[in-house]
């Protein structure tokens, strides 16, 4: 057993040294071998890439069990000392792949909570969503009939992330719960 782990971890050494130039290729044999010679750190870093690769060629099933993979790895390996940061990244790519997938009703709970942790949260309550919506409604009507002067806004790359992920889950809600995406889609 333990000259296997040793081959293991030689042959992902080798694949790295012979093919630097083109290493994106064998991310996922990587991952394998590193985790087979029991080298967690590089087996999450290797299924992450892997993942990656795999949401950028659309193989989705793929990516979702490289991720998954990935997110036990390092989760396993630091527990409650876990970095929130990468948590959230390991859930939204979750979620990309179910939505790509058109596994709406997976990915929701995944861009839910992202959401939530960057400020994007709605109520709970049907009180607090018919509040909220007739909040919304008067902020539209206002944005829209009030004679202000509005300032253009430039949009950087967090703002345009933050609008592909809460497209995503209005087309997810669309999808799955039609009076949600309704309540919703006012504040968005």
């Amino acid at each position: 057993i333990q000259q296997r782990k040793e081959l293991h971890l030689k042959v992902a050494q080798s694949i790295e040294k012979l093919f630097q130039e083109r290493l994106h290729e064998f991310y996922g044999m990587l991952a394998y071998h590193y985790g087979k010679g029991e080298d967690p750190e590089k087996a999450e870093e290797y299924m992450t890439k892997a993942g990656e690769e795999a949401l950028r060629s659309s193989a989705s099933s793929e990516a979702l069990e490289y991720f998954r993979e990935a997110m036990k790895l390092y989760v396993g390996r630091y527990g409650q000392k876990a970095d929130p940061q990468k948590i959230i990244a390991f859930k939204q790519n979750l979620a990309l792949a179910h939505f790509n997938r058109g596994q709406f009703s997976e990915a929701l709970p995944y861009l839910d909570e992202i959401l939530e942790g960057k400020g994007f949260g709605h109520p709970r309550t049907k009180l607090g969503l018919v509040v909220r919506a007739v909040a919304d409604i008067i902020g539209i009507a206002t944005f829209f009939y009030a004679p202000v002067q509005r300032k253009m806004i430039v949009p950087n790359q967090k703002f345009i992330e933050d609008m592909e992920l809460i497209y995503a889950k209005m087309k997810c809600l669309y999808s799955v719960d039609h009076r949600r995406f309704f309540l919703e889609s006012l504040s968005s």
